[in-house]
């Protein structure tokens, strides 16, 4: 993770995840979200956040 954020660190970039929730009727919806941010906002998004967008990404 060290070596992806001095890669990435400052700069914008465009990045999709994939959030899953439970509907009404049980089935999962699965809804596509696309963010623009520096790496920055986005390691502080993780950190203060329980849980992360991403799959791989873990603390």
């Amino acid at each position: 993770m060290a070596s992806y954020a001095k890669t990435f660190n400052n700069q914008k970039f465009r990045m999709g995840c994939v959030i899953s929730q439970q509907s009404g009727d049980s089935s999962l919806r699965e809804t596509f979200v696309v963010m623009d941010m520096s790496y920055g906002e986005l390691s502080r998004e993780i950190k203060r956040s329980a849980t992360t967008p991403f799959g791989l990404l873990t603390n």
